[in-house]
C-alpha cells in the first residue's frame, strides 16, 4: 500500500451472478425451458442421420453431400411459409387479431347517452339565455343602448348554445344509425 493511504489498483473482478427469476415468473420460465428443450429434440429428430460413404480416409467432398433434390423440394413443401426471424406465420396473426377485435366490447358503447345529456343541458342553457336576451330588449327602453348590448350579447350566446346543443344530437344520433 503506498505512503499516503490510496490504492489505484483494481478490485479482484467478481463472477457473474447466475439469472434466477423472481418467484412468481418462476413456472413460466420453466416452461419456456421445456418447450425449448421439446424443440431442440424435435429439430435433433428431424435432422436425416447420413451414413458416411466412401473409404475411411477419403475427402469430405467425396462423402454424402445432402439429402435428394426431393427430399429437399418435398420438405419445403410441408413447412408452411413463416417469418424468417420467430417462425410467425402473418395470415395466422392476422387472422387471430381480426377475432379478437370482435370478442372486445366497443369502448364508446355507452358515451351516447352522456352526449345526449349534455345536449339537453347546452340547449336548457341556450334557451334561458334567448329569453333573457328578449327580457333585455323589452328593457332596453329603460336601459338604452346599454340594454340593446347586453340582449344582443345574451342572444348571440344564446343561439351559439342552441346551435351546439342540435349539433350534438344530430352528430350523436347519426353516428348510431338513428338519422
Amino acid at each position: 500500500m503506498p505512503e499516503d493511504g490510496f490504492d489505484f489498483h483494481a478490485p479482484a473482478r467478481r463472477e457473474a451472478k447466475h439469472f434466477e427469476p423472481p418467484p412468481w415468473e418462476r413456472e413460466a420460465f420453466e416452461e419456456l425451458e421445456r418447450k425449448r428443450a421439446e424443440k431442440a429434440a424435435v429439430e435433433a429428430a428431424a435432422q436425416p442421420v447420413q451414413p458416411a460413404t466412401g473409404e475411411p480416409g477419403a475427402p469430405v467432398g467425396a462423402q454424402a453431400a445432402g439429402p435428394a433434390p426431393t427430399e429437399a423440394v418435398d420438405e419445403a413443401q410441408r413447412q408452411p411459409p413463416a417469418d424468417s426471424a420467430n417462425g410467425i406465420d402473418e395470415t395466422r396473426v392476422a387472422e387471430m387479431l381480426a377475432q379478437l377485435s370482435e370478442e372486445e366490447p366497443a369502448s364508446y358503447e355507452g358515451l351516447w347517452k352522456a352526449a345526449i345529456a349534455a345536449a339537453i343541458v347546452l340547449g336548457a342553457v341556450g334557451a334561458v339565455l334567448v329569453v333573457w336576451s328578449m327580457a333585455a330588449f323589452v328593457g332596453a327602453r329603460r336601459s338604452g343602448p346599454v340594454g340593446v348590448t347586453g340582449g344582443a350579447i345574451l342572444l348571440l350566446f344564446g343561439a351559439g348554445f342552441v346551435a351546439a346543443a342540435w349539433w350534438l344530437t344530430v352528430r350523436t344520433l347519426r353516428q348510431r344509425g338513428v338519422l
